[in-house]
């Protein structure tokens, strides 16, 4: 037995709930978990700690051999009780962003209710959000279902979960089946096949994400299964989440939306990664060139300069989710100035291709391209 914020658990669950507890500590501050009852719980600011309803948006209660956990179900009053596992904390710890968010939107500081907050608008739609919301519009035509069917419901609630990356003003209207479905109607008035059915409040996004993947369903199917497969995970939301600096720093969105755009960023800022890659082809090669224009670092500025050159992450976006682990070979050095020309264009250029350029242009030659790898 083991007492976690003052509350005794058995071994078997010690481990768990501790995660959980450090969770919640990273969500909303060490000040939110307190022991009442027998059990631990948690609180947002503005709910006071006797609170049982309203303000609580988690609780812990030691079983014999075990742990039960009650939460808040997502943008709802409602409440979830099952048993603490390693099955069942993959949930816990995706939705605990979303319950904190949920609660705090719907506390005033000065205890007023949220309804004075809810004029103000939801963000504009993002990328990610309208590749998903197409993907489900050609598998789920709009005029074969409504706004409350249990498909739209999922969908909602998987558009809920990008509010790790947004900052919805408005937690509970966020998203929801009505506007969800809303979006999917804009969908159809971009459709030829509908003749013009559908709303016609289709935004500049909507009509850029259609025109760019109505005749690209496949890469629409992958860039939302990999989209999807991200924010099921907690540890790649997490991921996803550490990039340094602005999520446009130096690098333009990818078509495959922002989410998968920061986890390609992430991991080709990998720093013991990238040395061990440098160290790798200089031990190799002797030198450290770009693979697209062939400049040696180390020939022109000796030794000092091996940390120069960059690292950037070759593999498909829509693959980086299956591959938890970056390997050497997803790695290509290149200099900063190729690095920025590669992810400057909507659809970012491909090394070969780039490589390509450069020839055309008579920056490498036809023999400086043949000595560089693939």
């Amino acid at each position: 037995m083991k007492i976690i914020e003052g509350v005794e658990f058995p071994d078997g669950v010690v481990e768990l709930v501790e995660t959980v507890v450090n969770k919640a500590h990273l969500v909303a501050g060490k000040e939110c978990v307190f022991k009442a009852d027998g059990q631990i719980r948690a609180a947002v600011e503005g709910a006071t700690r006797t609170t049982k309803g309203n303000g609580v948006f988690l609780m812990i209660a030691p079983r014999e051999h075990g742990a039960t956990i009650i939460k808040r179900k997502a943008y709802s009053s409602g409440r979830m009780r099952f048993e603490l596992t390693e099955n069942s904390i993959a949930e816990v710890l995706r939705d605990l962003p979303t319950w904190y968010k949920n609660v705090k939107a719907s506390l005033d500081e000065s205890g007023r209710s949220a309804a004075s907050k809810s004029d103000k608008k939801n963000p504009a739609w993002t990328r990610d959000e309208l590749i998903l919301t197409l993907e489900f519009y050609f598998r789920v035509p709009p005029w074969k279902v409504n706004g409350n069917h249990p498909e739209i419901l999922k969908l909602s609630e998987e558009l809920k979960h990008l509010s790790a990356f947004t900052d919805p003003p408005d937690a509970v209207r966020y998203r929801n089946s009505n506007g969800t479905y809303m979006k999917l109607m804009n969908f159809q008035s971009l459709d030829p096949t509908r003749g013009g059915r559908g709303l016609k409040s289709a935004s500049r996004g909507d009509r850029e994400v259609w025109d760019e993947f109505e005749d690209r369903r496949d890469e629409l199917t992958k860039a939302a299964a990999a989209i999807r497969a991200v924010i099921s995970n907690p540890k790649l939301i997490q991921e996803a989440q550490e990039v340094d600096g602005p999520d446009t720093d130096d690098i333009t969105e990818a078509p495959e939306g922002r989410v998968l755009t920061r986890l390609h960023r992430v991991r080709e800022r990998n720093a013991k990664l990238a040395k061990r890659k440098k160290d790798h082809v200089f031990k190799k090669t002797g030198a450290l060139r770009c693979e697209a224009c062939q400049f040696d670092f180390v020939a022109r500025y000796g030794q000092d300069a091996r940390n120069c050159i960059e690292c950037h992450h070759i593999m498909p976006l829509s693959q980086l989710p299956e591959h938890t682990k970056t390997t050497l070979d997803d790695l290509a050095l290149v200099c900063a100035n190729c690095h920025r020309v590669i992810h400057k264009r909507k659809q970012w250029l491909t090394i070969a291709e780039l490589r390509k350029l450069l020839q055309q242009s008579g920056t490498v030659s036809n023999e400086q391209a043949a000595v560089i790898p693939e």
